[in-house]
């Protein structure tokens, strides 16, 4: 018998009989809340031009990716994310539509992940693209009836990589990018103790503790951008009347084409779902138009479901 023959692959498993139950019967029930807000399904393929995420400044390190080369010599990837698939084929296939689009879909992405690690190398997603169209509060009111369906309390968490970006805008210039996505980790990770150690701003080392409700507000100090303060306190007012919402001015992601507000879901403790505005994406394929989405981890949901 051959050495692997027994054996899934790093960060791959075999899903069996209750769940694969649990998740069509979500996934159904995420469709219908969709298609009844106007959106379309949308499938892109499981591989893709590995030009497609050739873009460093996205934060798609080659070695995280999943690499093979087609009859013709060319390099592929299996998909590692559905938002940059999308972009290209919203700026392609469906530029001559009406504009705004709107866009949902079910598929899997693929990413490597070490197996001391415990994450899983292959996700399912159901998520949402809103193109065209610059209302963020549209994507929230899908999101949030997506985490309702579960019957289930949930959090939201949200922020606005525009706060990083300004903070940053020093290391970007100068191509520090190794010292830039160390400081994006710290602070995703809440890292004071090390980000204090680091030759950066105070703002940016403040950041993990811009963490909670309205009166994260009132410790900023004048240390951000006020017109990005003004428009997350409306936001905050306007979500929180109906849900449970968390201020986290240090909310960043490690995939880098958002551009606006950024947004997580917790049910149970457990992250299940995020998103945010990247407006400037498309436009990597030439077609200029605004954007917004999110995901919702279906593997994730489903052993809270279970």
């Amino acid at each position: 018998m051959k050495k692997y023959t027994l054996f899934t692959p790093e960060g791959m498993r075999d899903t069996l009989f209750e769940e694969c139950k649990i998740r069509r019967q979500t996934e159904n029930t995420l469709f219908d809340i969709a298609e009844k807000n106007g959106y379309r399904e949308i499938s892109t393929p499981i591989f893709e031009f590995y030009d497609v995420f050739d873009h460093r400044k996205l934060n798609f390190p080659q070695e995280n990716l999943y690499k093979f080369t087609d009859n013709k010599g060319r390099l592929m990837v299996l998909r590692p994310d559905v938002s940059l698939p999308i972009a290209r084929s919203a700026a392609t296939r469906l530029r001559n539509e009406e504009l705004p689009l709107r866009l949902f879909y079910a598929q899997d992405v693929f990413r490597v992940n070490n197996s001391d690690t415990g994450k899983k190398s292959s996700m399912r997603q159901v998520g949402a693209e809103l193109i065209g169209n610059a209302d963020d509060l549209e994507i929230f009111s899908l999101a949030t009836d997506f985490l309702k369906s579960f019957n289930k309390p949930f959090t939201l968490e949200i922020g606005h990589i525009g706060i990083f970006k300004h903070l940053t805008k020093k290391l970007k210039e100068n191509e520090e990018f190794e010292k830039l996505d160390t400081v994006r980790n710290l602070i995703a990770r809440k890292n004071s103790p090390e980000l204090n150690n680091m030759d950066i701003d105070t703002a940016l080392k403040q950041l993990p503790k811009m963490f909670g409700k309205a009166e994260v507000f009132e410790k900023c100090n004048g240390l951000y951008p006020e017109d990005i303060l003004d428009y997350l306190k409306d936001l905050y007012e306007k979500l929180s009347k109906d849900n449970d919402v968390i201020i986290d001015l240090g909310l960043v992601n490690k995939i880098n084409y958002y551009t606006g507000v950024v947004f997580k879901g917790y049910v149970g403790g457990v992250e299940v779902l995020s998103g945010g505005r990247y407006d400037d994406l498309i436009g990597k394929f030439g077609y200029n138009v605004p954007a917004m989405g999110f995901a919702l981890y279906l593997d994730d949901i489903t052993e809270q479901i279970i």
